[in-house]
């Protein structure tokens, strides 16, 4: 197959593909039965050349995504759709970037106190500073019980267990002295706010985690994710408080796709999980400097900077068996005032041939070498000029001809139409021998008769034919000349039979009598039809009141199968669609439904997903795909 020359035909896993490889690896992947592969949304497409760069170890930090203090006050400032996309992400986890240069500061855990009575309070909290009340006392570190004065400001350092009994021990400093509490002792103290600024690489070194924090002022050309939702998404999650669990180092692999649409190139981040379950076909390239030059020409800023993986914000799942895509900062650029938050720079995108797809067993043949050319003598060019002149000449008079011929034809024909033809009557002539075979001849008449009779038939088949003539000048009178007239236009004489014959109309034909079983039109008009109910899709008026505005959530209660199907491919949700169509599920069915049941089969949907179809519902939201 002349697509598939280009790839090896063993197909590998990347695991296996960098034990015998050394990076950049040009590869393709594999198309799969259950490839359910996409762009953007964590998974690679079968068939989708990629230029494996280099491999990375990078720190991530695991933050879990926190609820508002108040969703109230939110949605007054921010509108619904901003509260209900921040809450469709509340608990998911996800890796983000280490070294991502945003200030945040430390803040309050939602939902949990700020007066502690005993120290299982704090360790579950895990506060930033307490203020301790009066009567407070604490190991200090002699090891001696000591008094803390009150109102004094004590960090958690750190926590650990006691060597001699295993306990759990809390170690606390006021900046001059340490005092360690134990999980079991009894305190009164409240939290104090850290009002200090910090970045994220700054507490790869603290042990007292977890956290909690909110990021301040995140821009927006900060989050490099390639598809807008998911953009969009991290952007408000990251706007509300987060709590900071781990730090991480991940090794990844960098890839890069060429996007033919948008002439530009789009980053892949492969995580550890997916190198042992995507495989993948090498290109088939015989040499290294063969290799160097096919990514110069067709990868050739691509590397260059890879800085921005660790400068930049975006998010990573946890399960490590999903990719990350994402617009490096060289490639793409923040569009203001634009219907896209992002637009690709102009590269050198090196179009050629080799992107085409060819066909299955399809060769590519070179054109045969020209003919050489032949000299011509000048008697030759004369002797052919000359026969083609006779030809050319013949075939104009046969054709002149042959015209005049068919224009006689034509104006006989038009002159008789619509009459029927005229048959000129010919005259019997008797001649006599003898008188016995003028006796037999004539039925007993006499010469004298015959000859009279003759006479009478003569006269009268010439005053015929005087008349026939006048009124049909291509019927010749008798005893003309076929000579005299033109042979073509000469008709021979017959006998006039047309007055023997008695004219006899045809018979009518037989009725046909129509068969007992058929029904007449108003039988038919009156038999009930059986109707079958048949799920057809919505005209654009029978949809119309589907996408009108400020629907309520009982309005979309009252919808029909084949509305609710309509409704949410319309919505980009063809898969969920499908699946309500086959199961009969109607707008009444999502009434006081658990939401959380989308995730399980046979729905399968995704945190985002859930959100379009909660914003369908309780919003009225339908896109504008036009406007």
């Amino acid at each position: 197959m002349a697509n598939d020359l280009e790839f090896e035909d063993k197909k590998l896993t990347i695991y296996e593909l960098l034990n015998t490889k050394k990076l950049p690896i040009i590869v393709r992947t594999c198309e799969e039965e259950d490839d359910c592969y996409d762009y953007c949304h964590g998974r690679i497409s079968g068939k989708t050349e990629i230029l494996l760069q280099k491999k990375l170890k990078l720190k991530y930090a695991l933050i879990k995504v926190l609820k508002y203090y108040d969703n109230d006050v939110i949605q007054k400032k921010n509108g619904p759709e901003y509260v209900l996309e921040h809450d469709t992400y509340v608990g998911e986890k996800f890796y983000i970037p280490a070294k991502y240069p945003g200030t945040f500061r430390f803040a309050h855990r939602p939902g949990s106190w700020r007066r502690y009575a005993t120290m299982s309070q704090v360790l579950e909290e895990l506060p930033r500073y307490i203020s301790v009340g009066e009567g407070t006392e604490a190991t200090g570190s002699s090891g001696k019980i000591e008094r803390i004065p009150a109102r004094s400001k004590l960090e958690l350092l750190r926590k650990f267990n006691d060597p001699n009994d295993g306990s759990i021990l809390l170690e606390c400093s006021d900046g001059n002295k340490s005092f360690y509490f134990s999980k079991n002792d009894r305190i009164n103290c409240t939290e104090v706010e850290d009002t200090k600024k910090y970045h994220l690489f700054e507490l790869v070194r603290n042990k007292m985690l977890p956290k909690v924090f909110m990021f301040e002022n995140v821009a927006s050309k900060d989050c490099i994710l390639m598809d807008n939702e998911l953009n969009s998404a991290l952007l408000t999650s990251v706007e509300g408080p987060i709590e900071l669990l781990e730090f991480k180092d991940i090794e990844i692999i960098v890839g890069w796709v060429r996007d033919k649409e948008s002439k530009t190139y789009k980053t892949v981040v492969i995580p550890p999980g997916l190198w042992t379950e995507l495989k993948v076909q090498e290109k088939s390239l015989h040499s290294e400097g063969e290799k160097t030059l096919y990514i110069e020409n067709k990868y050739k800023r691509c590397g260059e900077n890879t800085h921005f993986l660790e400068t930049c914000l975006y998010w990573m799942y946890p399960d490590k068996g999903q990719a990350t895509w994402l617009r490096s900062p060289d490639f793409y650029k923040r569009a203001h005032g634009n219907t896209h938050m992002f637009e690709p720079i102009a590269q050198d995108f090196q179009d050629s041939t080799d992107d085409e797809v060819f066909t299955d067993y399809e060769e590519i043949f070179e054109p045969p070498p020209p003919l050489p050319e032949r000299k011509s003598h000048s008697s030759e060019s004369h002797e052919h000029h000359k026969r083609a002149n006779e030809k050319r000449s013949l075939f104009h008079k046969v054709h002149k001809e042959l015209l005049m011929i068919a224009k006689q034809v034509h104006t006989k024909v038009a002159k008789n139409e619509g009459k029927p033809p005229k048959i000129p009557k010919r005259p019997h002539r008797h001649h006599v021998t003898d008188d016995k075979s003028k006796e037999s001849g004539n039925g007993g008449l006499t010469s004298d008769t015959t000859d009279k009779a003759v006479s009478e038939i003569s006269h009268e088949n010439s005053t015929s034919r005087t008349s026939t003539n006048s009124a049909d000048s291509d019927i010749y009178q008798y005893g003309t000349s076929p000579e005299s007239a033109n042979s073509e236009d000469y008709e021979y004489d017959y006998p006039d039979i047309a007055s023997t014959v008695q004219h006899r109309p045809l018979p009518k034909p037989p009725e046909t009598q129509k068969p007992e079983t058929e029904l007449s039109t108003a039988q038919k008009h009156t038999m009930p039809t059986k109707t079958v109910p048949k799920y057809v899709s919505l005209t654009m008026n029978e949809a119309k009141h589907l996408f009108q505005e400020n629907l309520s959530e009982e309005d979309f209660f009252q919808y029909t199968v084949m509305e609710i199907e309509h409704c949410f491919k319309h919505c980009g949700l063809a898969n969920f669609a499908k699946i309500c169509l086959e199961n009969r599920l109607d707008g009444c069915f999502f009434k006081n439904f658990d939401f959380e049941e989308l995730k399980n089969e046979p729905f399968r949907l995704t945190s985002f997903q859930i959100l379009k179809v909660k914003k369908m519902i309780f919003d009225g939201w339908r896109p504008k795909v036009y406007t």
